[in-house]
Formats: structure tokens, C-alpha cells, sequence
């Protein structure tokens, strides 16, 4: 494990290095995640690998045989898998900011894939079933025929007392109620992850001692926050404002004090500075060129609200001010506002984007649409309850407002790795039930996959989720947010969803059956 989470690893500096060339730079914060996402997949995907030719050898395979079905059945998966989360990651490149973790995400999970399926065959046909043991494989061994080591000869325990074979007898019998239930509890869910209120302060949840946070706090206690991100607002003549005495003319006079006037007049405006004093009243003195310029066709003002500069009153007071044509607004809360619209639109964008890559890599993967169906619906589940947790929690336990980039991201690497291991229990759905039938089939598949899939979906938990404790408001909500997200679609979307939801849709599309003496189903 460790050599091949090494080379993955250096093969994600390398991504790293191949698009700083590219584009010039590179996002430093995607260090942060690279790392986690490559430890989580990497492993995952050797150890599905690894559980499948072990899986073969208990049966009674040859290591050659044991070897070839894994890496055909297990591979292929492993394929399917790589390309969807390749694909899907690599549209993080369409988020403004994040341009450069696309090219990096998308060249480490595509090299990835080529070591998984080429490194690990090479080391398992050198070491045989003895890495199992732990042991070396002697040449004298490696010359010997194929056999299968004692420890994985154990005997295998009755698939019918398996927990996940159970699960799906009960899925069987309940499968309308667990769909609902689950669909149901998802509405809410829905609702607030369409609605959720996040926050554009990157800064959110820095340890408050660092000099800078301490210095920004006195600051804001003593003087209000809007004093260190004021709003600018810039007014324009229609004719040349200066006389020839360094002053204004009276129609440009008039105008100004009007524009001071009004916004003043706006509430939730604390202060005004600019070329008034006293309010609005006009004076010579104030006539410079700190505020009238571009000889005088332009002057602007500088204005103090009573709120913090990424709150909703200060964003609805700026969006106000925009309002009027006279006034070119700018400064940081006119800069949320913008992209604020620019992300709805992007974001969008980028919801049908991933949606329509991954049902297009899965569908022509298992050639049906059922699969992809099951797959982004279970995931996109997951997702909900994952945000509506995680604002529970970033709220009333970290006390941090989420930050508007949390949703985003969360989306695009949970909806690839949740379809990455949908792909691992769905292809051996298929597996098994073209062997065994639709239900008997769906059970043995759940038996051969669930365990190990289940012990993937905590590796990457705890991989993805060490985020949560880099002391940074975004990547410890990112982390929490992993980790939730993992645990709810290991243990409910994965046992549960699926299998009732591949049980509920079975009529005319279900697999057919070749076990001898078995009616196929109705095309």
C-alpha cells in the first residue's frame, strides 16, 4: 500500500508541475486536498483490487486465474471508476478561482487509474498469495506452480448469514418503504441546500489568536467593521465641473450635494466622506484632488454602513446603491454582489455538466440508464444530508457561517467519489446476477462487495477527513463535510438505497438470468 500511495502521490506533484507550466500557477491550497483525495483513492483502489483476488483464491482459484479475474472484474471497475471521478473533478476548472485544481485533480486521478491497473497485477503476479503473510516470495517459490496460500483456504461462512445479504431480504420485503423514508427525509435536505446561506469571507474560522485576526478584531470592535472594506461610489459630470478657479461650478455643486444627500439619506449608512463637510454642504476646501478628478468630470465619495462588509443588511444596502444609474459602486461588498451572480449562473453550469459526464461514462459503461440513475440520485442524496448536517454543525457547534465555496466543492469531489465506489458495487451487481438471477444475484453481490466497500468508504472518510483538522475555517468545514457525507453513503445510500432502489426499478430492465433451469425476465 504504501509504495503505491507513494508513486500516486509523486504523480500528483507531478500534475501539480505539468499545469503550473501550463497555466503559469497553481492554486496553493489544492496541495491540501490533492493529498487527501490521492491517499483515500489510491488505497481504495488497491484494496478493491487486492479483496477481489483474495476473494478468488478462498473460492479455490489458482493464482493465475484468481489473478486474471481480479484484474478483468476488479480492473475494470477500477477503469469505470478512475475516468468518472477524472472527468467529474476535472470541471472544477469552471469555478472562477479554482481554475488551476481541475488540470491537477483530473492529470493525478487519470495517471492514478494507469498505475492501479498496471503496477498492482505486476507486484501481486511476483508476490503471489503471500502478501498475505507478509512474507518474500523466494525465487526457488516463484519457479514453483501456483498455489494458494493456507490462510486464504479458510472456510467460507454461509452467504446467508451475512449482514449484508440480510439487508437485502429485508430490502426485498420493504423496499417501497426505505425508498420513501429516504426520498422523504431528502426533501428538506433539498430545500436548504438550494437556499443555504453561506458567507463570501474566505478568512471564516481562523484561530483567533494570529496577530492579523486579533488586529482585524480590535479594529472591528472599536470602529465597526465597514471601516476596513468601505464602499466606493463614484459619481460622473456630464460637463467639465471645474472652474477656472480650482472650484466647482454651481450645477456641479448642486449635484454633488444631492448625490451626498441621498446617500446619507439611505439607511443603514453610518458615515459619508468625501468632497462635502458638514453633511452635504459644498466647500472650496475640500475641492482636491482626493476626491474630484480626471479634471474634474469625476468625483467620488466614501461610504461607512453600519454592518460588516460580507453580511446580507451590507449587501442589501450596496445592492441599493447600484440600483441607481447615476452611481458606479465598488469596493468588497459590490464585489460579493457580482459573484454572487456569477456563481449562481457558474454553479449551475457546472451542476449539468457533471451530471450529464458521469450518466454518460456510466451509461455506456453498463449500457443501461438504470445504473447511472440509481447512482446520481443516491449520491445527490447523500450530498443534501451531508449539507444540511454540516450547517448544523458549523453554525451551532463551530460557530462559523459556511463559506460560499463549501457547496460548490463539496458537490463536484462527492458527486465523483460517491459515483466512484457506486461503480464498484453496481458492477458486481451486474456480475452476479447475469450468474444467479436478479434477487439471489443482487444478494451475493452485496455480500461480495459490501464489506470491502464499506472499509473503503472509512479509508477515504478519514483520509478526506484530516482536512477537518487544518485550523482554516474552509478546509476544516471541507473536512467535516467529507466525513459526513462518507459515513451517510457508506452506511444508508450504499446498504440501503441502493439495493431497494435497484429492487424497485427491476421489471422489464432487470438482468437476465443464465443459471440453468431459470425463466428470463420479460425485455
Amino acid at each position: 500500500v504504501l509504495i503505491v500511495v507513494s508513486l500516486a502521490t509523486a504523480l500528483g506533484y507531478v500534475s501539480i508541475f505539468l499545469t503550473g507550466v501550463v497555466l503559469g500557477h497553481v492554486d496553493y491550497v489544492v496541495t491540501d486536498v490533492l493529498t487527501a483525495v490521492i491517499l483515500g483513492v489510491s488505497t481504495d483502489y488497491f484494496v478493491f483490487i487486492l479483496a477481489r483476488y483474495r476473494e478468488e483464491l478462498r473460492s479455490g482459484k489458482t493464482n493465475f486465474e484468481a489473478l486474471s479475474i481480479a484484474t478483468d472484474k476488479a480492473g475494470f471497475a477500477v477503469v469505470v471508476s478512475g475516468v468518472t471521478v477524472a472527468v467529474s473533478l476535472g470541471a472544477i476548472s469552471l469555478v472562477s478561482g479554482l481554475e488551476s485544481w481541475g488540470p491537477v485533480l483530473l492529470i493525478t486521478m487519470l495517471l492514478t487509474v494507469v498505475l492501479e491497473v498496471t503496477l498492482v497485477p505486476a507486484l501481486l503476479s511476483l508476490i503471489g498469495p503471500r502478501i498475505f503473510k507478509g512474507g518474500r516470495l523466494s525465487l526457488r517459490g516463484r519457479k514453483r506452480p501456483p498455489t494458494v496460500a493456507p490462510e486464504v483456504r479458510k472456510p467460507v461462512r454461509p452467504m446467508e448469514r451475512s449482514t449484508f445479504y440480510r439487508v437485502v431480504k429485508v430490502s426485498e420485503r420493504r423496499k417501497f418503504l426505505i425508498v420513501g423514508v429516504i426520498v422523504l427525509l431528502a426533501v428538506p435536505t433539498t430545500y436548504l441546500w438550494f437556499n443555504l446561506p453561506t458567507t463570501y469571507n474566505v478568512n471564516e474560522g481562523l484561530p483567533q489568536g494570529l496577530s492579523s485576526v486579533r488586529a482585524l478584531n480590535t479594529i472591528d470592535q472599536k470602529f465597526g467593521s465597514s471601516i476596513i472594506y468601505p464602499t466606493f461610489v463614484v459619481v460622473s459630470f456630464t460637463q467639465n465641473a471645474s472652474t477656472v478657479f480650482g472650484g466647482l461650478t454651481p450645477a456641479a455643486t448642486t449635484v454633488l450635494e444631492a448625490d451626498a444627500t441621498l446617500l446619507l439619506g439611505t439607511n443603514g449608512i453610518r458615515e459619508v466622506v468625501g468632497p462635502t463637510i458638514n453633511g452635504t454642504k459644498i466647500e472650496p476646501s475640500n475641492l482636491d484632488g482626493a476626491f474630484v478628478f480626471n479634471h474634474g468630470s469625476d468625483a467620488y465619495f466614501i461610504v461607512f454602513t453600519k454592518y460588516d462588509p460580507y453580511s446580507s443588511n451590507a449587501i442589501s444596502i450596496v445592492g441599493q446603491l447600484r440600483q441607481n444609474d447615476q452611481f458606479l459602486v465598488g469596493g468588497l461588498t459590490s464585489s460579493i454582489i457580482d459573484l454572487q451572480q456569477y456563481y449562481k449562473g457558474a454553479f449551475q453550469q457546472l451542476e449539468v455538466v457533471i451530471l450529464a459526464v458521469i450518466a454518460i461514462v456510466l451509461g455506456l459503461s453498463f449500457r443501461s440508464a438504470k445504473y447511472p440513475f440509481i447512482s446520481l440520485t443516491g449520491v445527490f442524496i447523500s450530498i443534501t444530508w451531508t449539507t444540511a448536517i454540516l450547517y448544523l454543525i458549523s453554525t451551532y457547534v463551530l460557530g462559523q457561517e459556511l463559506v460560499f465555496l463549501i457547496p460548490i466543492v463539496v458537490y463536484v469531489i462527492l458527486m465523483s467519489l460517491g459515483n466512484d465506489f457506486a461503480v464498484f458495487i453496481l458492477s458486481r451487481v451486474r456480475e452476479e446476477q447475469k450468474s444467479h438471477g436478479f434477487e439471489e444475484g443482487l444478494a451475493r453481490a452485496m455480500v461480495g462487495s459490501g464489506a470491502v466497500v464499506t472499509a473503503l468508504g472509512l479509508i477515504l472518510a478519514v483520509s478526506l477527513g484530516s482536512l477537518g483538522l487544518v485550523p482554516f475555517g474552509y478546509l476544516e468545514q471541507l473536512g467535516i463535510a467529507f466525513v459526513i457525507s462518507l459515513i451517510v453513503d457508506t452506511f444508508v445510500i450504499r446498504i440501503f438505497y441502493f439495493p431497494s432502489m435497484l429492487l424497485v426499478l427491476k421489471g422489464p430492465g432487470a438482468e437476465p438470468s443464465t443459471v440453468p433451469g431459470t425463466a428470463k425476465p420479460e425485455s
